[in-house]
C-alpha cells in the first residue's frame, strides 16, 4: 500500500518547512534519525525540503521527497509514504489557471491533501477550492480531476482562543460553509 501526504497552499506559508518536520518525524519513527534525538527537540536543525525565510519562492511545481518512508499502520499492515511539496499559489508569477492546475494534480495524486492556510479559513480559501473545481471543469472531456481521497485543512499561527482540534475544525468549518 502507498499513501501520498501533499501539502499545498499561498506562497511564503510554510508548506516546505512542514513536510521538513514532517520528514524528520518519519525519520525518527523509522529510527533514521542520524543524532537520535526527538525528533520535536526546538534545537534540532530542520533539514528536509528546500525552505527559507525569505519573500522569495523556493519550490517550484511539485517535488516528491526521494525515497518512501515505510510504517506500520494501525491494522499492523506496511505502508509506503510519499511526501509531495507544491510550489505556493496566488504570488505574483503565477496564473489562476497554473495554481488551479497544480492544486488539481496535487488533489489527484494525493490520499491525504493538506491545505496550508494562515491564522483562519477565510472566504479566500474557499474561493480558491471553487475556482480549482470550475478550471477543472472546464477542461477536455469532462474530466473531474479533484476528488478528495482526504482534505484536511491546517490553520498555522491560529490567532484565536477558541477550542481547536478535529471537531472543534469541523464546526469552524460547517460554520464558514453556512455564509
Amino acid at each position: 500500500q502507498v499513501a501520498v501526504l501533499t501539502v499545498v497552499g499561498a506562497f511564503r506559508k510554510g508548506k516546505s518547512f512542514f513536510l521538513s518536520n514532517i520528514v524528520r518525524y518519519l525519520k525518527c519513527r523509522q529510527g533514521n534519525e542520524e543524532d537520535g534525538s526527538d525528533w520535536m527537540d526546538p534545537n534540532a536543525k530542520v533539514t528536509g525540503f528546500a525552505w527559507k525565510q525569505s519573500e522569495d519562492s523556493v519550490t517550484e511545481g511539485i517535488l516528491i521527497w526521494p525515497e518512501p518512508f515505510f510504517v506500520m499502520n494501525a491494522n499492523g499492515e506496511e505502508i509506503a509514504i510519499l511526501l509531495m511539496d507544491t510550489e505556493g499559489a496566488f504570488d505574483h508569477k503565477s496564473t489562476t489557471a497554473q495554481c488551479a492546475t497544480v492544486f488539481a494534480l496535487s488533489a489527484l495524486l494525493s490520499s491525504l491533501l493538506v491545505y496550508n492556510v494562515s491564522q483562519d479559513v477565510q472566504e479566500d480559501t474557499l474561493n480558491h477550492l471553487q475556482v480549482c473545481k470550475q478550471h477543472n471543469n472546464r477542461q477536455k472531456y469532462g474530466l473531474c480531476l479533484i476528488r478528495f481521497q482526504s482534505l484536511l485543512f491546517l490553520i498555522r499561527d491560529w490567532q484565536n482562543g477558541d477550542e481547536y482540534g478535529f471537531a472543534a475544525g469541523r464546526r469552524l468549518l460547517e460554520n464558514k460553509l453556512k455564509v
